[in-house]
């Protein structure tokens, strides 16, 4: 019945964990820093709340171009990055489990904001193309809380066992 918001400021973001069932809307913040050049300021998110609208979000990338406000993901069967501009690429609302490509040209708090995901997410897309992606694909948190790969209790069937984390500063 009350306001819950999870924060997220330049010195980190808030965790949340989730015991029971979690009922009504809430914020989740994000903080992202500005585009300053192709090696700082993309960065990868997934969205914590269940299916969220891109469109009229914090998220929706302004018309600036190119590459300064942006949001892809990817598509290992073609092994491309597509662009949320793109009406044909069909990106529409956050799905659950989809990891983002994002990049925005002003530092900024955003705010992810709707029911929390708190249960476990079956991803059943995961594909690997020989020749093309080579079964990478892009997996996003789900959860308002941080994650420990591979913590024992995951069920990674053809998974390879190593989780790759993108590091801006290099």
């Amino acid at each position: 019945p009350g306001t819950l918001t999870v924060l997220s400021t330049s010195s980190g973001n808030g965790s949340l964990i989730v015991s029971g069932t979690v009922t009504g809307s809430a914020t989740v913040q994000r903080y992202i820093a500005a585009y300053t050049s192709a090696a700082s300021g993309w960065h990868e998110i997934g969205s914590p709340v269940n299916n969220m609208a891109i469109s009229g979000s914090d998220f929706a990338p302004g018309t600036t171009s190119p590459n300064k406000d942006d949001l892809y993901t990817w598509d290992e069967a073609t092994n491309t990055w597509l662009n949320y501009k793109v009406s044909g690429n069909n990106i529409t609302n956050f799905a659950n489990g989809e990891g983002y490509l994002v990049a925005y040209e002003t530092t900024a708090t955003k705010a992810f904001t709707g029911s929390l995901n708190n249960t476990d997410v079956s991803i059943s897309g995961l594909s690997y193309t020989a020749g093309t992606g080579n079964g990478w694909n892009l997996l996003g948190n789900t959860l308002p809380s941080d994650i420990k790969w591979k913590e024992g209790n995951w069920t990674l069937t053809n998974v390879g066992g190593v989780a790759e984390i993108w590091e801006e500063a290099s």
